[in-house]
């Protein structure tokens, strides 16, 4: 008797997860947009031709999995189950204080010094693409600095990430190859922004739930590059009081919230669970002169501030971390042209048109492990 009622309990409860969260979805809706960023699928049209048809039954299955059931309800327990346990979630790594951490573009291999040039003449290599762009621009008598940006995990890893992911494999790591070779290279005309931010690792420089360093964290790396730059030239020092810094509940890069399906519960939730940890930093410009516009890291911007410090004119070469430098840093030079750097494809026409008095060339951590060729266009 006992047998048959487990049997019967069994089939019960099996029926009971079968038709439940197609039952709820009748009664509730999927915030796909706000939870995961990205829009819920649609029901499928009807297939315009026979050998689309096959494409049908997917079709119908991604409108399923989004519109019936307990999806939001799902993502949200799988990614906080790998936020608390601090283990990873698809491409991003979840900290025990909230922030999140991308691992694609080899982030974590470099992190942990799995991805290393275990041949100096490898280093030598590479290193030798960005000499030939120092050597390009010396033709014209233009200065050249340059400046590696640490990854997020870098800054932040060793207090927020578990012990695992903390373990290096390998030492020195990429970032610290490079950093020492490009010391000797050009003196101090390489900036160690990671060495400038360290001391400020413990307030918010970068974005909690994106991968960029915010408007704040920007200003205190290119603090360092400003100080180097008036060993030659007439540059006024940083003052952070020059912008005014409000708080803000919640950061505008999200990509790695929307990557861990986290974004539309963190958004609502995590300033009330973590007040002190979820305000991220960012400046807004308070002297006329210059217009900061947002837009793709790749096209090129030029500011023309109307009320100059100095005559000087300044190009910086980088990548997606320089849009947050666009509202602060043109209001310390005459004009300032921004150009991303495509992996060596330089764009030497209006370089060589805009005519700076020196060239910055930034590049984030990230980068290293892909191939930099100077080919100038």
């Amino acid at each position: 008797m006992s047998t048959k009622l487990g049997y019967i309990a069994g089939i019960l409860i099996f029926a009971l997860v079968v038709t439940l969260p197609p039952i709820v979805g009748l009664f509730t809706s999927n915030d796909i947009l706000t939870m995961e960023r990205r829009k819920a699928a649609a029901w499928p049209a009807i297939p315009p031709s026979f050998s689309e048809i096959r494409n049908l039954p997917i079709k119908i299955d991604s409108y399923v999995n989004d519109h019936i059931g307990l999806r939001d309800e799902a993502v949200f327990a799988n990614g906080m189950l790998h936020w608390l346990v601090g283990s990873p979630y698809g491409p991003v790594l979840l900290g025990n204080d909230g922030n999140l951490f991308r691992t694609n573009y080899r982030i974590l291999d470099l992190y942990r010094g799995v991805f290393r040039f275990r041949r100096q003449a490898v280093l030598e290599e590479r290193l030798e693409e960005f000499q030939k762009l120092r050597d390009e621009l010396a033709k014209n008598g233009t200065d050249f600095y340059m400046t590696l940006v640490p990854n997020k995990i870098t800054l932040f890893g060793e207090h927020t990430l578990p012990e695992w992911v903390n373990k290096k494999v390998h030492t020195p790591v990429l970032l610290a190859q490079y950093e020492k070779r490009l010391a000797e290279m050009l003196g101090r005309r390489y900036i160690s922004t990671l060495n400038t931010l360290k001391p400020y690792s413990g307030i918010s420089i970068y974005s909690k739930y994106g991968t960029h360093w915010n408007e704040l964290g920007g200003l205190i790396a290119f603090s360092e590059i400003a100080t180097r730059i008036s060993d030659k030239y007439d540059t006024r020092p940083v003052n952070i009081q020059d912008f005014n810094i409000q708080d803000e509940k919640t950061s505008d890069d999200t990509g790695n919230a929307s990557a861990a399906g986290l974004w539309g519960y963190l958004k609502n939730n995590l300033p009330k669970l973590k007040p002190k940890a979820a305000a991220s930093v960012y400046l807004k410009q308070t002297k006329s002169g210059v217009l900061a516009r947002s837009g793709a890291a790749y096209q090129t911007y030029h500011f023309v501030n109307e009320d100059p410090p100095n005559n000087l004119k300044v190009l910086l070469i980088g990548d997606s971390f320089t849009l947050r430098w666009h509202a602060t840093v043109p209001t310390y030079f005459k004009e300032t042209v921004f150009m991303h750097h495509n992996l060596g494809r330089i764009d030497m026409k209006t370089l060589n048109a805009f005519k700076p008095d020196f060239v910055v060339f930034q590049m984030v951590e990230q980068q290293l492990s892909r191939y930099f060729r100077f080919r100038p266009s």
